[in-house]
């Protein structure tokens, strides 16, 4: 997977099921949220489904970072992770910067999201369309 893997079915719908290069998938969506009292344009991690074999080997934490990167390219102000069940997804949420929060679902369940810093996206998006 790569932001290419992300970026192209995001432009084209604002919902998609990505592949995890066969490991694996994550369904994601453009949205705007409410997140600290502002609107914010995010990508949601609605679901992620990874094969048993696959598990606990960081396919998590690296589907994560590029998503944070496709995000970062289509001008999102963030990426929201939504219903987190596993606690170890959660704290490795955390270790990457994202707020948790708990969810209106269940005292075990939170979401999680992380609202990227102003920058200048003039340099990213050069450099993806000049990949070819």
């Amino acid at each position: 997977m790569n932001v290419e893997s992300i970026v192209g079915p995001l432009s084209r719908s604002s919902r998609a099921w990505i592949d995890l290069d066969g490991c694996g998938s994550l369904y994601l969506r453009l949205t705007s949220r409410g997140i600290d009292g502002l609107p914010r344009t995010v990508i949601d991690i609605a679901n992620v489904e990874v094969l048993s074999a696959y598990r606990l080997r960081g396919l998590f934490a690296r589907s994560v970072q590029v998503v944070e990167e496709a995000a970062r390219y289509l001008g999102r102000d963030g990426v929201f992770v939504e219903l987190v069940l596993n606690p170890i997804v959660r704290d490795a949420l955390a270790r990457r910067g994202y707020s948790i929060v708990p969810a209106t679902r269940g005292a075990i369940i939170c979401d999680a999201y992380r609202i990227f810093e102003p920058v200048d996206h003039e340099p990213l998006v050069r450099r993806y369309e000049h990949a070819d």
